[in-house]
C-alpha cells in the first residue's frame, strides 16, 4: 500500500526532505525567537515542568552575591507519592541562569573575593596596631610559661652538707638504694635515673630537679627514702603537690563536705590519693572546685575517664586539672618578664615587700609591705598587683599567637582576667 501524501511533491522538495533541511530551518527559527525574548542581563526564571507538589509556591533565596548563589528549599516542599519520571515532560523544575557575558561575572567575583580579602587583613592590622602592647614579652618569658615546672625535691640532711664532692657521693648512693624498687613500679622506665640538676642550698641542704613525671611521683612518697647514707641522716620534704599530669578537678562540690570526708568516701574505691586540696580561687558561699593527686597512672585515667564520681550518692563532675600559664619574675628587680642574670632595671636586689635594698642593715621579713609596683599593700611579686595582671594578660595574649612553643597536644588554663568575650577557658 502507498503513501499519496508524496504524489504531488517535487523531486528538490523530496531530497530537501531526506537531507532534513525543513527539520534544520524550523530549528533556527525557534533559535532565533529564543534570542529575541533572552535579556543581556542576569535574570533567573522558572521552566514550566515542575516535580514537586509545593505547600507554598516560594523559595527562599540568598542572593546576596551573584557568585555565591544557594538556594534554600522550604522544608514545606514534599515529593508526591505517585510521582513517575515517565509521566513528566522533559523540562524539570530549576534555577536557570542565562548570561551574555559569563566571563565578565567571574571576573568581577574575582575582584570582589580580593578586595574582601585586602579589607580583612587591613582590619586585621589595625587592630594589631591599636592595641599597643607596654610590655617586651621575651622569649625567655614565653617559653618559661608554657613549660611544666615541677617543684625541687628537698633532701635535709643532718649534719649539714658543705662539700660538692661529698654531696655527689651521696646523690649517687641514693639513686642505687632506690633503683630496684623505681624499676619495680615502672616497667615501661628503661633509661637510668637521676637528677637533671642538683645544688647545695644555704641551709646545707640538698636539692634537685627532675623532669621525668613517673621518677617525680616515686620520690613524692617519704616511705621510699633512706634512713641514713654515708653517715648522713635523710629527711625528704616532699611537695605539696604531683604534676598537673597525675591531677583532677572536682567540680561543686558543696561546702558542707569537708576535704577529710571526701578522702574517706574516695578513699574507699581509690587507695593512691596523695592530697585533697580546695583551689581557692573558686570557693563561693556554696559550693568549691577541688583538686585531687593521684600517685598511681591507673587510678588517675580510671577517674579522668568516668567523668564523673559518686559522692554521698551526688554524681560530681570530673576534669583534668590544666596549669595556668607561669610567670617569669626577676629575684633582683621583683618585675616579670627576664631572669636575674638578665636583669637591667636594678643595679641592687629589691626587697619584695617593701622595695628597698635587701642587703642593708634593715630586717626585711618584718618591714612595712608595700608594692613598688603599684604602691599597694601587698607584695610586690603578688598575683593581685595590678601591674603584674596587665603584665599577665599580655603574656597570654602573646602565648595564644605562638601555639609552636607548646608541647605536643599540651592545654593551658587561662584565668579569668585574661579570657576574651565568648572564648574558652582551656587552650
Amino acid at each position: 500500500m502507498s503513501d499519496n501524501r508524496y504524489i504531488n511533491v517535487t523531486q528538490k522538495e523530496k531530497d530537501d526532505l531526506c537531507d532534513g533541511i525543513n527539520f534544520q530551518n524550523t530549528l533556527e527559527q525557534l533559535q532565533i525567537l529564543d534570542q529575541r525574548n533572552q535579556s543581556p542581563s542576569l535574570k533567573r526564571h522558572r521552566t514550566n515542568g515542575s516535580e514537586y507538589q509545593y505547600d507554598d509556591d516560594r523559595d527562599h533565596v540568598n542572593n546576596d552575591n551573584e557568585s555565591n548563589y544557594q538556594q534554600q528549599k522550604n522544608s514545606k516542599y514534599k515529593r508526591g507519592n505517585n510521582y513517575s519520571r515517565t509521566d513528566q515532560s522533559l523540562t524539570t523544575n530549576s534555577r536557570t541562569y542565562t548570561n551574555s557575558n559569563s566571563n565578565m561575572t567571574k571576573k568581577r567575583f574575582a575582584q570582589q573575593q580580593g578586595n574582601t580579602t585586602s579589607n580583612i587583613n587591613d582590619l586585621n592590622n589595625k587592630q594589631h596596631v591599636n592595641h599597643k602592647n607596654p610590655f617586651q614579652i621575651s622569649n625567655q618569658a614565653l617559653n618559661y610559661a608554657a613549660s611544666t615546672h615541677l617543684h625541687p625535691i628537698k633532701l635535709e640532711c643532718e649534719p649539714t652538707m658543705k662539700d660538692q664532692r661529698t654531696a655527689a657521693k651521696l646523690i649517687q648512693q641514693f639513686f642505687k638504694y632506690i633503683e630496684k624498687d623505681f624499676y619495680q613500679q615502672n616497667i615501661t622506665q628503661q633509661k637510668p635515673i637521676g637528677f637533671e640538676q642538683w645544688w647545695i642550698d644555704k641551709e646545707g641542704n640538698i636539692q634537685g630537679i627532675t623532669k621525668v613525671i613517673d621518677l617525680y611521683v616515686f620520690l613524692c612518697n617519704p616511705q621510699r627514702y633512706p634512713k641514713e647514707i654515708n653517715n648522713f641522716k635523710i629527711t625528704p620534704h616532699p611537695p605539696k603537690h604531683l604534676p598537673p599530669q597525675r591531677s583532677v578537678i572536682l567540680k561543686w562540690i558543696k561546702n558542707s563536705i569537708s576535704c577529710n570526708e571526701l578522702k574517706e568516701e574516695l578513699e574507699i574505691k581509690f587507695k593512691s590519693i596523695y592530697s585533697i586540696r580546695d583551689i581557692i580561687g573558686t570557693i563561693n558561699t556554696r559550693n568549691r572546685h577541688v583538686r585531687i593527686d593521684f600517685q598511681d597512672e591507673t587510678e588517675y585515667n580510671t577517674i579522668l575517664n568516668s567523668g564523673y564520681v559518686p559522692i554521698y550518692g551526688q554524681l560530681i563532675e570530673c576534669d583534668e586539672f590544666l596549669p595556668a600559664p607561669k610567670l617569669l619574675i626577676c629575684s633582683k628587680c621583683n618585675t616579670p618578664g627576664h631572669a636575674k642574670k638578665a636583669c637591667q632595671i636594678s643595679q641592687i636586689d629589691l626587697c619584695r615587700r617593701c622595695g628597698k635594698d635587701r642587703n642593708d642593715k634593715e630586717n626585711h621579713s618584718s618591714c612595712e609591705i608595700k608594692c613598688h609596683h603599684c604602691g599597694g599593700a601587698h607584695t610586690s611579686t603578688d598575683y593581685s598587683c595590678p601591674f603584674i595582671q596587665k603584665y599577665r594578660r599580655e603574656l597570654v595574649l602573646e602565648l595564644r599567637n605562638r601555639p609552636d612553643l607548646l608541647p605536643a597536644e599540651a592545654q593551658l588554663f587561662l584565668p579569668t582576667e585574661c579570657r576574651e568575650n565568648g572564648k574558652e577557658q582551656k587552650y
